[in-house]
């Protein structure tokens, strides 16, 4: 099967192949991974891709149905769940996430544009592209009947994290393999407890401060199995390097690949990169709603823009410095930009510092 993904003959298979490697032990994912694209194979939107024609008709819309119309009969209300989280994921992939009760009734293929039902038909009639991703063939009375019981469909919260993660896990590899032409591997968190203590060793001495960080350290360690750990401490106790510390020892003991240190506001947040970078040079990726991307002549030959621009904006470093608001958009937003964010969760110390500063009824 040869048809191209993206410009400067990447190949369609490649493009898949990359981006399956984010997360091969998820069956979900793959399987979303293996059809997200697969309306790049209609003959408008190869042509647009090698420059053959200014226009194509999109993908996103006929790689979402031939998924739905490929594996939705015949399925139980479990799998049913399943194959919604995947069919929203790929409609929705290089936009907003919209909600599912307006996105999926018993009319979806009625309502769907003549030029989409064109060129459904276009894709379906090639037959390596039929054998690779297991394109069903059906009447147009099939089409009518798709649908989902949306009575009987329920869901929890652990749904919406579920599938909150495979939307984000979908849309950051398949960016990243666009942007780096490659597999995305995983940070190497390069944050040494060694570097921390001999930054700790050039400050004024403090007993106090020495006490605190040995009590809240050995409460830790009383405390592993804990999920959450609060630290409450009165001003000039040195609770950002204490938190960093904490932090440090949870990840060391579960393997976590990045810390992510919270602000509630901008205001402070330059003067916390300014610590932690005499900490660790050059470790800390800093984000924020005024985040400067400053482009130069360099960057423009080789990307280095584009790259340090996504890295920092989905989180991919090991060691992050956000605002709470970023954070929570990373929860709770539908945005694309937003949901990038959120599969940097995984696997990740989350430090909320002030967390004091939210309001409870807000």
């Amino acid at each position: 099967m040869k048809y191209f993904s993206h410009s400067g003959g990447k190949l369609l298979t490649d493009h898949i192949a990359n981006i399956l490697k984010y997360d091969e032990q998820d069956e979900l994912f793959k399987l979303t991974s293996k059809w997200h694209d697969c309306g790049k194979v209609s003959d408008s939107f190869q042509s647009y891709i090698t420059q053959a024609a200014a226009t194509n008709d999109g993908h996103s819309v006929a790689s979402a149905l031939l998924f739905l119309l490929s594996n939705i009969n015949g399925s139980d209300l479990a799998t049913q769940k399943h194959i919604l989280f995947i069919f929203i994921t790929i409609l929705c992939h290089h936009g907003r996430l919209k909600k599912y009760h307006n996105i999926t009734d018993k009319t979806l293929i009625d309502k769907t544009e003549q030029s989409t039902v064109r060129l459904i038909d276009n894709i379906l009639s090639k037959q390596d592209a039929a054998e690779f991703f297991g394109f069903r063939q059906f009447d147009e009375k099939h089409k009518r009947s798709i649908g989902f019981n949306n009575d009987e469909l329920t869901f929890t919260i652990q749904d919406y994290a579920d599938f909150k993660l495979l939307f984000s896990k979908l849309i950051f590899a398949d960016k990243y393999e666009a942007i780096f032409n490659a597999a995305y591997t995983k940070p190497k968190l390069e944050l040494s407890i060694a570097g921390l203590a001999d930054y700790k060793s050039r400050l004024p001495y403090s007993q106090e401060r020495r006490q605190a960080a040995d009590i809240i350290l050995s409460n830790y360690s009383l405390n592993k199995g804990s999920r959450l750990f609060t630290l409450t401490a009165p001003t000039g106790i040195g609770k950002t390097l204490i938190s960093l510390e904490l932090a440090l020892n949870i990840q060391s003991d579960r393997n976590y690949e990045r810390i992510i240190y919270t602000i509630p506001f901008t205001s402070i947040i330059d003067q916390t990169a300014e610590i932690f970078e005499k900490i660790y040079p050059e470790k800390v990726s800093v984000h924020h709603h005024k985040t400067d991307f400053t482009r130069n002549n360099a960057d423009e030959t080789n990307n280095d823009y584009d790259r340090q621009k996504y890295i920092t904006e989905s989180w991919s470093g090991g060691f992050i410095l956000s605002t709470l608001y970023q954070l929570c958009f990373a929860l709770l937003s539908a945005e694309n930009s937003d949901n990038i964010k959120f599969q940097a969760l995984r696997k990740s110390v989350i430090i909320i510092d002030e967390v004091q500063a939210i309001h409870p009824y807000r």
